[in-house]
C-alpha cells in the first residue's frame, strides 16, 4: 500500500507536469489555429486587383462577414482530435485598415514593395538621380513661376512709362511756355505775358495729378514686387547659387521706378519740387510786371492830364490874343472909318498875324509836351526775376518707335493664351471625350491623411508605376477614360480638362527652362535688349529698355515652349536642360510667329525626353497624397468595368484579431489528479494576430 501510495504520488506529479507541458503547447497551438485562419482570409486577395497592377488587397463586404469567416476557419482547428482540446469563445476584430486608408499610404507601400524587386531595367529615370531630378524640376517650375510675374510687372512698367511720357509732356509744354513768357517779358509784352503765364500756371497745375498717379502706379509695382521677393524666397532653395543671381538681376531695373531712393522716381518726384518753386517765380514776376503796370498807367495818365492842361492854355492864350487884336481892329475903324479907311487892311492883317502867332505857340508848347511824355512800358525788372526759371532735365529723347514688333510679341502672347490644345495637337489628333462619373472613385470614400514622406529613391519608383501601368495621350491602347497619367497630375474629371491643364503646366515648366537658357546665354541676352531698344524707342531710358528686354525673353521662352510641346506631343523627345543647338526658335522666328499667328513647322526631336517621361517628372510637382489617391480612383475606374461592385477603398490592406477560446484540462481531468489538484472546469487562451499585404 506504501507503494502504491508512493507510485500514485509520482504519477499524479507527471501527470500535472504534463498538463503543463500540454497546456502550454495549447497556447501556442490555438495561436497557430488563429493565425492560420487570418493566412486563410489574406489568400482570398482581389486576383483581377494583381494581376493588372500588381496590388495585393482583400475585399470584404463587412468586417462582421470577415470576422465569421475567421471563426470558422480557427475552429477547423478545433474540430481536430488532439492533446489540444478547447472549445472556441469568440473572434474579434482590433484592427481593420483599407487600402485606401491613410491618405493612400498603405497603397503606396505595395507598390514600393513589389517595386523594389528589381525587375525594372534600362529606366529613363534613375532612383539613383531622383534627388537630382527633384531639384530640376522644382528648379524648372519655380522659373515658370518667375515668368508670369516678370509679364504681368513688364505690364505694370509700363503704365508707369505712360504716366512719366505725361509728365514729361506737362514739363515740355511748362519748358515752352516759360521761353514764351521770357520773350514777351523782354518785349515788354504785357498782354503776351499774361496770356503765357495764364497757360503755364494750368499746365504746372497738373503736375500734382500726374505725379500722384505715379505714385499710386509706383507703389502698385512696389507691392508686386514685395510679393515678387517673397516668391523668390520660397523657390530660391531649389535653384543653383548662379541661377538665383540671373533672376535676382532682372528685378534691380523695377528699383528705380518704386525704391523711395531709386533714380526715376526722384527725377520725377524732382519735377514736383521744380515746379513749385517755378510757380512761386511767377507769383513773384506776376507781381513785378503789375508794379510796372501800374507805375506805367500812372505815369501815362499824368502825361496825358499835363498834355490837355498845356494843350487847354495854349488854346485859351491864342484865343484871347485873336479877341483882342479884333476888338483892337474893331476900334480903330470905328474911330476913322472915313478917314483910316485905308488903314484898316494894315490892321486886320496884324490881328491875323497876332492870332497865328498864338496858335503857333500853341502848337510848339503841345509839341514839347509831348516829347517831355514818360518812356514806354519796361518789364526788364519781372524778366530778370523770370530768368532764375528752373528749367527741367526730365526729357524722352525718342528714336522712330516700333511698335510693330511689340504688337508682334503681344501677338505671341494671345495666341498662346489662346487654345493651346489647337496650337499644339498635331492635326490629326482627336481629343478624348471620356468622364469620370461623380462618386465613382475610392478617393471620395477614402479616410485618413497621409503621414509617410517619401524620399527622391521612393518617389522614382512610384513615377515609374504609374508610367508602366497608366496611359496617357499618347499611349496605343485606348480607354473609355484614356489620359490616366494627365487625371495624376490635374484630378479634373474630364480628359480634355486633364489634358489642357496639363498641356497649360508642361509649357510652364519649359517656359521656365527655357528662360533660364536665355539668361544664360549672353549672346541671347544682347539679342533680346536690341529688340527692346527699338520696341521702347527711347535713349537714354536704361531701366525701361531693360524692363521691356525682359518681357521680350519671357514671351521668347514661352513660343520656344510651344515648339517643344509640339514636339512632344507629336513623339519627340526633348531634352531637360538645353544647349545652343538644342534651341529651335529665333527673335525673327519669334516675330514671323506673331505676324502669321500660327507656329513653324518643324522636325521632330529626336534627343532628349519623352512626353511620358516629362509626365513622370512632373509628378514631382504634385501633392503626395493626391497622387496615391488619384492612382486608387485610376485602379477602381478601371476594375469597375469588370465587375461592377468593385471599390479598392473596400479591400483590406491589414488586419489585426485576437481569438478567445476555453482550453480543457486533459491529465487534471483523471480521477486520481482531480482529487489531487482539485476541481478545475478549464482555462483561458487568448491569442492575438495581425497579417498585412
Amino acid at each position: 500500500m506504501f507503494l502504491s501510495l508512493c507510485i500514485l504520488c509520482v504519477a499524479a506529479l507527471l501527470c500535472v507536469m504534463a498538463e503543463s507541458v500540454r497546456t502550454a503547447g495549447s497556447r501556442y497551438y490555438f495561436q497557430t489555429a488563429v493565425g492560420g485562419a487570418l493566412d486563410s482570409l489574406f489568400s482570398r486577395y482581389h486576383r483581377k486587383l494583381w494581376q493588372q497592377y500588381r496590388v495585393l488587397g482583400l475585399p470584404y463586404e463587412s468586417q462582421q462577414t470577415a470576422a465569421d469567416l475567421l471563426q470558422t476557419c480557427t475552429e477547423k482547428y478545433l474540430e481536430v482530435e488532439n492533446w489540444y482540446p478547447m472549445e472556441l469563445e469568440s473572434i474579434e476584430i482590433t484592427e481593420w485598415t483599407s487600402l485606401a486608408g491613410r491618405g493612400g499610404d498603405y497603397l503606396a507601400q505595395e507598390i514600393l514593395d513589389y517595386m523594389k524587386f528589381g525587375i525594372w531595367g534600362n529606366l529613363e529615370i534613375s532612383p539613383d538621380d531622383g534627388g537630382q531630378f527633384l531639384k530640376d524640376i522644382s528648379e524648372a517650375a519655380g522659373a515658370g513661376r518667375m515668368t508670369d510675374v516678370y509679364e504681368a510687372q513688364a505690364g505694370e512698367v509700363q503704365k508707369l512709362e505712360k504716366t512719366v511720357e505725361k509728365i514729361v509732356g506737362c514739363v515740355s509744354r511748362q519748358e515752352e511756355y516759360a521761353a514764351r513768357i521770357a520773350d514777351e517779358l523782354a518785349a515788354d509784352d504785357a498782354d503776351g505775358f499774361w496770356d503765357s503765364a495764364a497757360a503755364f500756371r494750368k499746365e504746372a497745375g497738373r503736375m500734382e495729378g500726374f505725379v500722384e498717379d505715379y505714385e499710386k502706379q509706383a507703389d502698385k509695382l512696389a507691392q508686386k514686387l514685395a510679393d515678387t521677393r517673397e516668391t523668390m524666397t520660397e523657390i530660391r532653395e531649389n535653384w543653383q547659387e548662379d541661377r538665383a543671381e540671373l533672376f535676382e538681376k532682372q528685378m534691380n531695373p523695377y528699383s528705380t521706378y518704386v525704391d523711395a531712393d531709386g533714380s526715376r522716381r526722384q527725377e520725377i518726384l524732382a519735377q514736383l519740387t521744380a515746379g513749385k518753386e517755378n510757380l512761386e517765380r511767377l507769383d513773384r514776376t506776376e507781381v513785378l510786371v503789375e508794379e510796372a503796370e501800374t507805375a506805367w498807367e500812372e505815369a501815362k495818365e499824368a502825361a496825358e492830364k499835363a498834355e490837355e492842361s498845356a494843350r487847354e492854355a495854349a488854346e485859351n492864350a491864342a484865343g484871347q490874343a485873336e479877341e483882342s487884336a479884333r476888338e483892337a481892329a474893331e476900334n480903330a475903324a470905328g474911330q476913322a472909318e472915313g478917314s483910316a479907311q485905308g488903314t484898316a487892311g494894315p490892321m486886320e492883317g496884324f490881328a491875323k498875324k497876332a492870332a497865328g502867332r498864338s496858335e503857333g505857340s500853341a502848337e510848339k508848347m503841345a509839341a514839347r509836351l509831348a516829347e517831355e511824355s514818360p518812356p514806354e512800358l519796361s518789364l526788364a525788372a519781372a524778366a530778370e526775376c523770370w530768368s532764375g526759371y528752373a528749367r527741367s532735365g526730365l526729357k524722352l529723347e525718342y528714336t522712330e518707335r516700333d511698335t510693330e514688333k511689340q504688337g508682334l510679341l503681344e501677338q505671341v502672347k494671345a495666341l498662346v493664351q489662346g487654345s493651346l490644345l489647337e496650337l499644339v495637337l498635331p492635326v490629326d489628333a482627336q481629343v478624348s471625350s471620356g468622364v469620370i462619373a461623380a462618386g465613382t472613385v475610392s478617393s471620395n470614400s477614402a479616410a485618413g491623411t497621409s503621414i509617410q514622406k517619401r524620399g527622391p529613391v521612393e518617389r522614382v519608383l512610384i513615377h515609374e508605376y504609374c508610367g508602366h501601368y497608366f496611359t496617357n495621350a499618347l499611349s496605343e491602347e485606348k480607354k473609355q477614360f484614356q489620359y490616366e497619367m494627365e487625371y495624376l497630375l490635374q484630378g479634373k474629371s474630364s480628359d480634355r480638362e486633364n489634358l489642357q491643364d496639363t498641356m497649360t503646366r508642361l509649357l510652364v515648366l519649359r517656359q521656365g527652362l527655357n528662360l533660364i537658357h536665355i539668361l544664360s546665354d549672353p549672346a541671347k541676352r544682347d539679342e533680346a535688349r536690341g529688340l527692346a531698344a527699338g520696341i521702347v524707342g527711347v535713349t537714354g531710358l536704361a531701366p525701361l529698355v531693360e524692363v521691356m528686354a525682359c518681357f521680350v525673353m519671357c514671351v521668347w521662352a514661352m513660343a520656344e515652349a510651344v515648339m517643344d510641346l509640339r514636339t512632344l506631343y507629336a513623339g519627340g523627345r526633348v531634352p531637360l536642360w538645353k544647349h545652343g543647338e538644342d534651341w529651335k526658335l529665333s527673335l525673327e522666328g519669334l516675330l514671323d510667329m506673331g505676324r502669321e499667328k500660327t507656329c513653324p513647322d518643324q522636325a521632330d526631336g529626336g534627343k532628349g525626353y519623352t512626353y511620358e517621361t516629362y509626365l513622370k517628372l512632373m509628378l514631382f510637382l504634385t501633392d503626395q497624397q493626391d497622387l496615391q489617391l488619384r492612382v486608387l480612383d485610376m485602379m477602381d475606374l478601371n476594375l469597375k468595368r469588370q465587375e461592377e461592385d468593385f471599390s479598392v477603398g473596400k479591400c483590406a490592406y491589414r488586419v489585426g484579431i485576437t481569438g478567445k477560446a476555453s482550453g480543457k484540462y486533459v491529465f487534471f481531468r483523471l480521477p486520481f489528479v482531480e482529487k489531487f489538484v482539485g476541481e478545475t472546469a478549464g482555462y483561458p487562451l487568448e491569442a492575438p494576430a495581425q497579417r498585412a499585404y
